[in-house]
C-alpha cells in the first residue's frame, strides 16, 4: 500500500514530488523526492496517478525516489485502495492523496 502524501516541488528547479508525510509503516521517508514510477519520469501527481491507474491490484510498482543524492527504487504492491485513489481526479494537482 502506498503510505505517503506528496507535494509538488518547484524549489531549486528540482523535478519530482516531495514526500511530505509518511503514513504508518513504509519504505518511504519524509523528504524523499519521487522522480519515477515504473521507469517513467514523473513531475506531478497527475502523471503519477495516470501511470498507477493503468496497473492492477497486487502488481508491484517500482517508485524511484531521490534520497540524500542517491536514486532508490521502492517496490510497492498495489491495493484496491491505491487504484481507487489513482482514479479520482485531483482538484489540486500539487497534492496526491
Amino acid at each position: 500500500m502506498i503510505n505517503y502524501k506528496t507535494t509538488r516541488t518547484n524549489k531549486y528547479n528540482e523535478r519530482g514530488l516531495y514526500i511530505a508525510t509518511v503514513l504508518g509503516s513504509s519504505d518511504f521517508q519524509v523528504g524523499d523526492r519521487i522522480i519515477g514510477v515504473n521507469g517513467n519520469e514523473v513531475s506531478s501527481s497527475v502523471q503519477m496517478r495516470d501511470i498507477i491507474s493503468k496497473c492492477h491490484v497486487d502488481e508491484i510498482v517500482t517508485i524511484t525516489v531521490m534520497r540524500d543524492d542517491e536514486y532508490i527504487d521502492v517496490y510497492v504492491p498495489l491495493t484496491e485502495k491505491d487504484l481507487a485513489a489513482a482514479s479520482i481526479p485531483s482538484s489540486t494537482p500539487e497534492y496526491a492523496a
